[in-house]
């Protein structure tokens, strides 16, 4: 605001690039906690079927391509995001040093 920017320019060019990790990241450990937190879940959410309830319902009738696809697919998210992680890990290292 010191050099003539104005409350949107300066949320857009400044504030946002600076909190889009910690949202990520928030978002992300949200997601992973209803996603853990099966009883929990279970007893809070009332007649919505989230997909920890849907996974779980599926598993109880028995494993289908469905529950298998799913299984990979999430196997596959968490090693792709560890990846990226380690690879901005070691370019922030040279970096620095």
């Amino acid at each position: 605001l010191d050099l003539g920017a104005s409350h949107s320019l300066m949320l857009r060019r400044v504030l946002l690039p600076y909190l889009r990790p910690a949202i990520f990241a928030a978002s992300l450990i949200a997601f992973l906690q209803s996603f853990e937190n099966y009883n929990t879940t279970l007893f809070v959410i009332g007649t919505v079927d989230t997909m920890t309830l849907n996974i779980a319902s599926r598993v109880r009738l028995g494993l289908t391509p469905a529950i298998n696809a799913i299984g990979v697919i999430l196997i596959v998210l968490t090693v792709i995001g560890a990846l990226i992680y380690e690879m901005q890990r070691r370019k922030d290292e040279q970096s620095l040093g």
